[in-house]
């Protein structure tokens, strides 16, 4: 039986129409304030209109670099992550050898 968005209901057949509205509001809460904080680091704020060209072009070019940079970071930072939980579960359950 699916409650609400039938989307939601497939990936938590368990839960109730008021819990997956307080996830879409937990979840728009934590992207609102990610936003929030990476937006300036991302994106800083240019005079796009009053460069020429080529600065147009630098800016946009610094701007994709740094989202490189993060995503590199990002990527290393749940790889690392990943093997750590890993090995817990290792440790924890050596029946389960890999």
């Amino acid at each position: 039986m699916h409650y609400g968005l039938p989307i939601l209901s497939t990936f938590f057949p368990r839960r109730l129409p008021y819990q997956h509205v307080y996830f879409l509001h937990q979840m728009f809460v934590s992207l609102s304030v990610c936003l929030t904080q990476l937006g300036p680091v991302l994106f800083p704020k240019h005079d796009l209109e009053a460069m020429n060209d080529k600065e147009v072009i630098q800016a946009v070019g610094e701007i994709a670099q740094r989202v490189v940079e993060m995503g590199r970071l990002t990527e290393r930072e749940g790889k690392v992550a990943s093997v750590v939980v890993i090995h817990w579960v290792y440790h924890i359950c050596p029946l389960f050898s890999f």
